[in-house]
């Protein structure tokens, strides 16, 4: 009798086992990343509290409400999303070549 011995299909499998489960854990780091990429993008465009709709009282269009009433809460609100949306690009460009 031979000793215990997997058939040769059971190790080839094993052995591609860890290779599927990187190959997955890529796959979601870019969807978590290009996730982060477009809500970053979006609340970039629309900042909390809205824009100014016209220039009245001193302000211009399209300026954020919140800059005229917090400037600080809104550079901490500008320089965490600039910085959140930057890192999440420079995750996807690399993972997206390995995918």
């Amino acid at each position: 009798m031979a000793p215990n011995r997997p058939p040769s299909g059971e190790h080839a499998s094993t052995e591609e086992r860890p290779k599927g489960i990187l190959e997955r854990m890529h796959k979601y780091l870019l969807l978590l990343a290009i996730l982060a990429a477009t809500v970053t993008y979006n609340a970039g465009l629309s900042p909390p509290g809205g824009v100014w709709a016209d220039d009245a009282d001193g302000h211009v269009a399209g300026d954020p409400v919140l800059q005229a009433h917090y400037a600080v809460r809104y550079e901490v609100f500008f320089y965490c999303n600039a910085t959140a949306f930057v890192a999440s690009l420079v995750i996807i460009s690399p993972v997206h070549g390995w995918v």
